[in-house]
């Protein structure tokens, strides 16, 4: 099991830039998520890359975004249950758009 809490801790998960999200199924469960985080000491922004492997579980299995233009994150809620990570993902796909939520479970994250 690896968890990178310390790198989640660090990124504000609340109006931040969704670049892209993949799912992917077969043959290693893993969603994978590209994010551009404001850094007010450069203003600029930082590309990020989050990764989640092995999950448990991840409700829905597919999300279909066709423009990320207007994506963002609004909320990321997560915890340890046992060896477990725990997350919901809560983003915007746009104004007067649809919202959406992706409810996760894995043992590992990742950030790069």
């Amino acid at each position: 099991m690896k968890i990178d809490f310390i790198g989640l801790e660090m990124i504000t998960f609340h109006d931040l830039p969704l670049k892209n999200l993949s799912i992917q199924l077969e043959p290693f469960p893993k969603v994978e998520m590209n994010v551009s985080e404001y850094d007010e000491e450069i203003e600029d922004y930082i590309e990020r890359t989050i990764i989640f492997k092995e999950l448990a579980h991840l409700n829905p299995q597919t999300l279909k975004i066709e423009d990320y233009k207007d994506v963002e994150i609004t909320a990321f809620d997560y915890r340890l249950e046992g060896e477990l990570f725990v997350g919901k993902i809560v983003g915007l796909t746009g104004f007067g758009k649809p919202s959406f939520e992706i409810d996760l479970s894995c043992r590992t994250v990742e950030i790069i």
